[in-house]
């Protein structure tokens, strides 16, 4: 029986793709965050790791970043390098595609935002992040549950106000962070949908890359190309595990 380590800092959602692999016949272990996520490699020796790229403590890229060693083969989806993200808030139709990120930083109105009127905050960026026309309501209801979860909401944003405050970051994970800094030398697909604004950024981040690096387009999904073209993405994602 094959081996899956799930590190995703969202209790809900960690439990519940635990329990869908677990149905499909899976041995599932969790991680929470990056730093415990290594910890669990180590000890499990898991067959594959789905990693959530953006965690506090550790996230995707710094996982392959920091520990090589730990990794055959990697792919991120849909996000860039950390090095790019940073750029991009120098750049106004990228400060405008992640507005959250400021808006996120207030007190108190987040919260507030999120949860009114049926969580319609997430409404709003599905369909802005999305393909026009593309709908997945049983996939948007489960991420309005997984909020209205006690604590949800309040770790989401708490992941979001501590990018941009450095008093909120762990001082015992100074010389991780350093690490995470390293180029890349883990063979890595990165893919993104080609409707996707934040492909102008991965397109060009090669150069954090010091192993194999190969960069696709999946041709007609948005920001969840996962979702919206889940057989192109599965067949590139199997045929750079195979190598």
């Amino acid at each position: 029986m094959a081996k899956i380590l799930i590190i995703e800092d969202q209790a809900p959602m960690r439990r519940n793709i635990a329990l869908m692999l677990q149905m499909e016949g899976y041995e599932a272990c969790t991680a929470e965050n990056g730093r415990l996520g290594l910890e669990a490699a180590r000890k499990e020796r898991p067959d594959l790791i789905l990693c959530d790229v953006m965690m506090p403590e550790l996230d995707g890229y710094g996982v392959i970043a920091a520990f090589p060693e730990l990794i055959r083969r990697a792919v991120v989806m849909a996000v860039p390098h950390p090095a790019r993200s940073a750029e991009s808030a120098l750049h106004p139709k990228h400060v405008h595609r992640s507005f959250h990120w400021w808006f996120f930083q207030l007190p108190e109105l987040p919260e507030k935002a999120l949860a009114a009127n049926d969580f319609a905050f997430v409404d709003y960026l599905w369909d802005y992040w999305t393909c026009a026309g593309y709908r997945d309501p049983a996939h948007i209801a489960h991420v309005k549950r997984t909020l209205a979860q006690p604590g949800a909401i309040a770790a989401a944003l708490s992941y979001y106000r501590a990018m941009f405050d450095a008093s909120k970051a762990d001082p015992t994970l100074g010389t991780l962070r350093r690490s995470m800094d390293r180029p890349i030398a883990v063979p890595t697909l990165a893919l993104c949908g080609g409707d996707d604004l934040r492909a102008d950024l991965m397109t060009d981040q090669a150069q954090y890359f010091t192993g194999a690096y190969r960069f696709e387009l999946v041709a007609g999904a948005g920001h969840f190309l996962h979702r919206e073209k889940p057989a192109e993405v599965t067949r590139l994602v199997l045929e750079w595990l195979a190598h």
